[in-house]
């Protein structure tokens, strides 16, 4: 297993990301949700690596497959999608 570190670059795509984030919360919020999903702390780091290291990225947060509508320019999968097996 390798451990990368999370970078300065990395940490500076935060905010740009809190921001399609709270574009998310505010449909979200206009579509009558009962509970406001956010991206936490670990889930910024893990869509920062893939925005800087251009990696699509696989995940089974529903929250995270709704960034793109909203400006996510990385491509995410669900790892659930009977179209991603072999």
């Amino acid at each position: 297993m390798k451990i990368d570190d999370l970078t300065q670059s990395m940490v500076m795509r935060f905010a740009a990301l809190k921001a399609i984030d709270d574009l998310a919360a505010v449909a979200q919020e206009e579509a009558g949700a009962h509970t406001i999903k956010t991206l936490s702390f670990a889930d910024l780091c893990c869509l920062a690596y893939a925005l800087e290291r251009d990696l699509p990225v696989l995940t089974g947060d529903k929250h995270w497959l709704s960034l793109s509508v909203h400006g996510l320019a990385v491509p995410v999968f669900d790892f659930r999608d009977p179209s991603l097996t072999l």
